[in-house]
């Protein structure tokens, strides 16, 4: 019982600061030093387990470069940019965000807004509760995020145990735009 309460606590505490605060993404994959803790980052219009840092786009040479991948929730990344950055999933199952680099604010006929469930431990587990995949991409080391879909085909992932919301204790935005 006092296991149950202790879960609740912390699932709650949680849900409280991830809907009030800007927070980044880790992977969680207990026994899996591969992925389990490592940051998940934005590029290509993608996120990725294995990339050092996010790529982000700045049309001035006053922007600061992001340092990791900041959300304000599940469905949207903290970016300076008019219109902001929507986080999706494609038909394929891949999980994606709008371009905003190139004006592409919403999201693509056949995906859908990612809105993924928030566990009791605490860890964003997909959509529907379907689980997250981290694709291989032949590249060693860089591993693509997907959630399973009726169109997610992809074979030699690894399923992680969820998404890890860890609130960021700065003010501001993350990027000017992710790229």
């Amino acid at each position: 019982m006092v296991s149950f309460l202790s879960t609740l606590v912390v699932a709650a505490a949680t849900i409280a600061s991830v809907t009030a605060d800007n927070f980044t993404l880790t992977a969680s994959a207990p026994g899996l030093t591969a992925f389990d803790g490592k940051a998940i980052n934005a590029g290509g219009q993608r996120f990725w387990v294995g990339l050092a840092q996010p790529i982000d786009f700045c049309p001035t040479l006053t922007c600061a470069s992001a340092k990791n991948t900041q959300f304000t929730s599940i469905t949207t990344l903290n970016v300076q940019v008019p219109g902001g950055q929507q986080v999706y999933v494609a038909a394929d199952g891949g999980i994606q965000f709008t371009n905003a680099a190139n004006g592409e604010f919403a999201i693509p006929t056949g995906a859908v807004l990612a809105t993924f469930t928030l566990s009791d431990a605490g860890l964003y587990t997909g959509l529907n509760n379907a689980g997250i995949q981290a694709c291989p991409t032949g590249i060693t080391g860089f591993y693509q995020l997907y959630t399973p879909t009726a169109g997610f085909v992809k074979t030699g992932c690894t399923k992680l145990a969820g998404l890890k919301p860890n609130v960021v204790s700065t003010t501001g935005f993350g990027a000017y735009a992710y790229a």
